[in-house]
């Protein structure tokens, strides 16, 4: 017995963690034989998607086990026939293989896989009425033969063209293929399947009626600003598109690192209204004790802490860009009688081994603006005896 013939178009499922339903789609090139009026897939296509992986993100209370997207793209290799070939490669079936080329690796920097993924991906779904044998002369009991014109398979030309098919394309103002999102396809009996978008969404033998297809996607995650200061709030907002009012949503805040993995700071909940969802998050410096964007990068050299956040609405995630945190110092120097001295020297010293020079005003005063926000010393070299007053 032969296997459904693979075509361009045909499903591929393109992971191994059982946290979403990802989905590959199987780029055919042969165009000289088609199966089902679409190009015949053979070794060599390519299966192209979307793997959701479990990551351990490391956080300071632990590794967080954390589902993100890692694009797959790969060649069909293994599970080919060996009796049929196309256009002088042997022909893809359902069960072929394609292998992830170059494999996965975890996302983002520093993070590690909580199950190694396979970088395999195997079609699921092929032809309805063509199959394709794996031995002997010729296409099994129901084989098709494929040669260098139209594919023929053992139902006549009136079965084929009854068969029905759902076939869309999704893409983007440029014309590149939509991937990642999330879809759902609704037959006319109220029957309803989801799946991850790979810029096309082809079944093959439905029922003849009418199918509601729709789309879901977090198109947008940006920061209301680039810069802010400790104490500052900022909005974090996404657009998105094909969610209900009230949809919940989570965004996980990561401080990027230089030379270690990425932390997962915060992490915040709110519910979509609309195409948006939104959320406020608030920088605070609070020492060395509790300040979660510090820790272990403390004794890296560092200019200004950068932070961006990953926002996840049922199911569909994005990313931002960077958010850079500052802060002010105001230096106020008296006497022991509450009076200023104006016009002395100071020094300032940052724990990252920056140092300022100034001098005060008339009024004792000096403002310090776009600073790390980490601890600093002020000294003022001409004088003796001077103490820092708590706040």
């Amino acid at each position: 017995m032969g296997k459904p013939a693979a075509r361009m178009g045909d499903t591929a499922m393109t992971c191994n963690d059982p946290t979403d339903m990802p989905v590959g789609t199987v780029i055919g090139t042969a165009v000289t034989v088609l199966i089902n009026n679409m190009p015949a897939a053979k070794q060599n296509d390519q299966v192209v998607g979307v793997d959701v992986h479990i990551v351990m993100v490391p956080t300071p209370g632990g590794p967080v086990p954390t589902p993100l997207p890692h694009p797959f793209m790969g060649m069909l290799d293994s599970g080919l026939s060996s009796s049929v070939k196309i256009e002088g490669l042997p022909a893809a079936t359902v069960d072929s293989q394609a292998s992830n080329t170059p494999p996965h690796i975890p996302t983002p920097p520093g993070t590690a896989f909580q199950k190694p993924p396979t970088n395999k991906a195997k079609i699921i779904i092929g032809s309805p009425n063509v199959l394709i044998g794996n031995g002997g002369g010729g296409g099994g009991g129901g084989g098709g033969q494929a040669g260098g014109g139209q594919s023929e398979g053992t139902s006549d030309e009136a079965e084929v063209e009854e068969q029905h098919y759902l076939d869309v394309n999704f893409v983007d103002g440029g014309g590149r293929p939509i991937t990642g999102a999330r879809y759902s396809v609704t037959s006319p009996d109220g029957e309803t399947t989801e799946g991850a978008l790979a810029g096309r969404i082809r079944q093959s033998g439905v029922q003849e009626g009418s199918y509601e297809v729709s789309v879901r996607a977090v198109t947008s995650a940006t920061w209301s600003a680039t810069t802010a200061r400790v104490g500052e709030a900022v909005t974090l907002q996404a657009g998105i598109s094909g969610f209900e009012s009230g949809t919940a949503a989570v965004f996980q805040i990561f401080k990027k690192n230089a030379s270690a993995a990425d932390e997962l700071v915060d992490a915040v909940e709110a519910e979509s209204s609309g195409d948006n969802v939104e959320a406020e998050w608030t920088f605070r410096y609070r020492g060395r004790t509790g300040d979660p964007t510090l820790g272990r990068s403390r004794t890296q050299s560092y200019a200004f802490p950068r932070f961006y956040f990953i926002v996840d609405v049922g199911s569909c995630r994005a990313r931002s860009g960077m958010l850079q945190i500052s802060d002010s110092l105001k230096i106020v120097l008296k006497d022991e009688n509450g009076n200023p001295i104006a016009s002395e020297a100071y020094v300032v010293r940052f724990a990252n081994g920056e140092v300022r020079r100034g001098t005060l005003d008339s009024n004792g005063e000096a403002i310090e603006a776009n600073i790390p926000p980490e601890q600093s010393r002020v000294e003022f070299p001409n004088l003796s005896g001077a103490r820092r007053l708590p706040r």
